[in-house]
């Protein structure tokens, strides 16, 4: 391995087998990503009618209860409103939210998008 160096107008960047092997397996990281992410949109697209989940986000923007529905609405919407809305001051959009109950609401968020959580 030669590492970088500069001497004045001269420089030589990295260089041997240990830099490139760790280029070669940086690429190959990039690659089977890039491919996973792919296979992984495909996976979570669910063909709703849009209309549908818009009368979904209006019916949590003004209802709290039932909690069955409250929680079924919540999980049915979460990836339209992580992906298609900015979801800035929430807690005021959605007054379930405001509850004590409202932690579920959040984990619902992350167990449906998987880790994804609302900005």
């Amino acid at each position: 391995f030669i590492p970088y160096y500069k001497e004045g107008n001269n420089m030589s960047p990295n260089r041997g087998k240990l830099y490139d092997k760790y280029c070669n397996l940086k690429k190959k990281i990039k690659k089977i990503n890039s491919q996973s992410n792919k296979k992984h949109n495909k996976d979570n697209e669910v063909f709703i009618n849009e209309e549908d989940i818009l009368d979904s986000i209006y019916w949590l923007k003004h209802n709290i209860e039932p909690e069955i529905i409250l929680h079924q609405l919540w999980a049915e919407t979460a990836h339209y409103r992580n992906t298609k809305q900015i979801n800035k001051n929430a807690i005021h959009k959605y007054p379930a939210l405001k509850k004590a109950t409202g932690h579920i609401l959040v984990s619902l968020v992350t167990q449906s998008t998987k880790g994804v959580l609302m900005p």
